[in-house]
């Protein structure tokens, strides 16, 4: 395994507190923490959205970012 490569793996999470052994030190180091975070961001919005009565507008608050989530105007709220 390839020096780069093994940075690579290392480096996805970003930082100790997500369980990084390292932080990125490569350009393609940060771009993939930032795509993985991305998705795991994204991922979880997803299941927000998913999640809970989906005749309301709002999510319900979400504890782990600190917000709630639109979903848009419901059938109700359009008429």
């Amino acid at each position: 395994m390839t020096t780069r490569l093994r940075h690579l793996i290392l480096s996805h999470h970003g930082t100790g507190d997500f369980g990084a052994p390292v932080v990125p030190k490569m350009l393609e180091a940060v771009i993939l923490h930032a795509v993985d975070n991305l998705e795991a961001k994204a991922t979880h919005c997803i299941e927000m959205l998913r999640g809970g009565n989906p005749e309301n507008a709002w999510t319900e608050w979400d504890r782990i970012e600190g917000r709630i989530w639109y979903r848009g105007e419901t059938a109700v709220e359009a008429e």
